[in-house]
């Protein structure tokens, strides 16, 4: 009697420690095993071969009879192993199988991801508030204030508002130059009383 609770007490601890060893997940061995790159050889069954060519790989008369490299040839592909000086022999095929290795272990748990989602509304995207006013572009820059349009009584000359009788400045006038209620600006235009 105590043999068996020695026993079951002994697979208890066993349980409890593959238990908590994987984390609270049962330490399962993996379905798996990794192996290295290895060779299959065929041998010919499809009767005689006559000719010095092996014979086409793959067929059906070729089987699969040894995992390995029994005659430590080292090379994929066909070759021919002589029975002695009377031309007899086997044709072989060598071919490389490759290895694997094992996929990383499964961590997916039972338990539910945390929801990704929520019922809050998004923040809007736009605001109902008007966008601010672009100022007019002002075609007088050589008068007083912002003139969205050219003044009655004026009109526009070289990007300037002038009346079309204001007096022009001589070519020859120095800079300072009065000339009626204006002066010659160091440009050769004129600034009269009232654009100052």
């Amino acid at each position: 009697m105590k043999y068996i609770a020695f026993m079951v007490a002994l697979v208890a601890l066993a349980a409890a420690g593959a238990w908590a060893g994987a984390g609270g997940a049962w330490n399962t061995p993996p379905d798996c095993t990794p192996t290295e790159d290895g060779w299959q050889r065929y041998s010919w069954t499809g009767g005689p071969h006559a000719s010095d060519d092996p014979p086409a790989f793959p067929s059906d008369d070729w089987q699969a009879n040894v995992a390995g490299d029994p005659h430590g040839i080292g090379v994929e592909g066909a070759y021919f192993v002589s029975h002695g000086n009377a031309g007899n022999g086997d044709w072989f095929y060598l071919e490389l199988v490759p290895g694997h290795d094992c996929p990383p272990p499964d961590t997916t748990t039972d338990e539910e991801p945390p929801p990704t989602t929520t019922d809050e509304e998004p923040p809007p995207t736009t605001t109902d508030e008007e966008p601010p006013p672009i100022p007019p572009e002002d075609l007088c820059p050589n008068l007083g204030g912002v003139q969205a349009t050219v003044p009655i009584g004026y009109e526009l000359v070289n990007g300037r508002c002038v009346k079309p009788d204001e007096p022009k400045a001589p070519t020859n006038a120095p800079p300072g130059t009065p000339i009626g209620d204006c002066v010659v600006q160091a440009n050769r235009e004129l600034l009269c009383g009232e654009q100052g």
